[in-house]
This record gives C-alpha cells, sequence and structure tokens, in this order.
C-alpha cells in the first residue's frame, strides 16, 4: 500500500510542478524515509525499520527531524531558486 501512496505522491509532485512551474510557482517534495520521532515510537517493529533503512542508505544512517526540517527550509528559500 505504501508502495501505491508514494507512487502517487511523486506523481502529483510531477504534475503540480509542470502545471504551476510555467507561472513560477516551485513545487518539490522531500521523502526522508522513516524518522525517530515520538508519534513513530509507537509504529510496530519501528526500530527494525530504521535499522533496515540505515543500512540501505548510502550514508548508512537515518536522517534527523531537524535535518528533513532544514531540508524543506531549504526548498522554499531563495537558495533553491533554480530548483
Amino acid at each position: 500500500v505504501m508502495g501505491m501512496a508514494k507512487a502517487s505522491l511523486e506523481a502529483g509532485v510531477r504534475y503540480l510542478a509542470g502545471s504551476l512551474g510555467p507561472e513560477g510557482t516551485r513545487v518539490n517534495a522531500v521523502s526522508a524515509g522513516p524518522i525517530r520521532t515520538l508519534a513513530a515510537s509507537g509504529i510496530k517493529n519501528f526500530r527494525k525499520m530504521l535499522a533496515a533503512n540505515e543500512a540501505q542508505t548510502p550514508l548508512r544512517r537515518n536522517v534527523t527531524i531537524d535535518e528533513v526540517g532544514n531540508a524543506g527550509a531549504f526548498l522554499c528559500s531563495d537558495l533553491a531558486s533554480g530548483i
């Protein structure tokens, strides 16, 4: 189910970017993977999910909620005007 939801979200972002880009509106998305939060701690086997994700990422670590926030802030800033 998550694969379909993620594909739908990605398609929606591409559609909006194509539709709104010519008007100067940028559309981006951040797909950070699992993030250690208080809410996520209630998910069954979440630690195993984190470990599996960590083993598959190029940096061999999971991102933090602050890193995701920083990426979002960057995408909203003038520094990302060409993205």
